[in-house]
């Protein structure tokens, strides 16, 4: 979470639920960590779902990719 909080930190964001990142074209990325184990649920809003689909898998990648670096 420390790393997605430092990738936000120039987007628009809320941080009630985890860290929801608002994107210049009104979507947004909700990442949340699950309670009780390592993992994360992610979650986009788009106008359109392959625009979606595209966010979570970018937002995926990007966590991995910060696993991978620790």
């Amino acid at each position: 979470m420390r790393q997605l909080m430092e990738w936000s930190t120039s987007y628009r964001r809320d941080l009630i639920d985890g860290v929801k990142v608002f994107t210049d074209d009104d979507c947004s990325i909700l990442v949340t960590p699950s309670p009780g184990s390592s993992e994360f649920m992610i979650v986009a809003e788009a106008d359109a779902e392959d625009r979606a689909t595209g966010l979570v898998e970018m937002m995926a990648g990007l966590v991995e990719q910060w696993r991978k670096d620790k």
